[in-house]
């Protein structure tokens, strides 16, 4: 760019609409030696200032790039690109700010479900159990998350580890099934630990039995709750989390209502 060719031209379109060198600096919020530096070529205005001052100035940013009147519309042209690249970089600012929300919202009741949980609890049809005995090492150990599906007790295979609820102490159990026995009254299931010598005492059939396990994740159930301790931990938690939640969301409309207004 010819710095003395813009400079002669900003001196010119200055002095045709009757502004001094302070006058021009006040509009823009700089001082008359920054715009007595344009006028002489020993600098240039900065981005920032190309658009108000071509305002003052009453000629197009290109024009006075090109120190010269150009009867062209190509200036708008320049306006509109820089105008939309910079719509596009806020847009994706907000939707990146969202996403992340979002992930954070997810992970904070990820959290909940996998850490706060009491010992035992349904979600949608399944359970989740943290293994709390010995029987079942080395396949279940305690504080592993086991996973139970729900189905029903005529599809439970030879092998497959179920859990059940004790009737002679209402406990939950996970244990294998060691036998499979059919009565006039249903299945029964013959269960047994791993690490137990013997089978269980009591047959499991379908008012007792829970589910199936179909995964599990090892030691997280150290991490979890009991019913006991965990009622008043879990509820402060769970407000929490929901107050989390409307916070991001709130956040989130305050962005995009900004973008809005602003045109992007």
């Amino acid at each position: 760019m010819d710095y003395e060719k813009i400079g002669a031209f900003i001196a010119s379109r200055r002095k045709n609409i009757n502004l001094t060198q302070k006058d021009l600096g006040d509009k823009l919020g700089i001082t008359d030696r920054a715009v007595s530096r344009w006028e002489r070529g020993i600098g240039c205005p900065d981005i920032s200032m190309l658009e108000p001052l071509s305002k003052i100035l009453k000629v197009s940013v290109l024009e006075i790039l090109h120190g010269e009147i150009i009867e062209s519309n190509e200036n708008e042209v320049i306006v509109d690109i820089l105008k939309s690249k910079n719509k596009t970089i806020k847009f994706w600012k907000v939707l990146s700010l969202v996403f992340i929300n979002v992930i954070l919202g997810f992970l904070l009741f990820l959290i909940f479900t996998l850490f706060l949980l009491p010992i035992s609890v349904r979600i949608k049809g399944n359970t989740i159990y943290s293994v709390t005995s010995h029987s079942m090492e080395p396949t279940l150990n305690i504080y592993d998350n086991v996973y139970f599906e729900t189905i029903a007790i005529e599809d439970v295979k030879e092998n497959d580890i179920i859990l059940f609820r004790s009737l002679e102490n209402e406990f939950l159990v996970a244990h294998r099934v060691n036998k499979i026995v059919d009565t006039n009254k249903g299945v029964s299931l013959i269960t047994k630990g791993d690490n137990n010598n013997s089978n269980d005492k009591e047959y499991v059939t379908s008012s007792n039995f829970i589910g199936r396990m179909y995964f599990k994740i090892p030691r997280l159930g150290k991490y979890a709750l009991n019913k006991d301790t965990g009622k008043l931990v879990n509820l402060m938690f769970l407000m929490f989390l929901i107050l989390g939640i409307i916070s991001i969301a709130f956040l989130d409309y305050l962005q995009f209502r900004k973008m809005i207004l602003k045109k992007y």
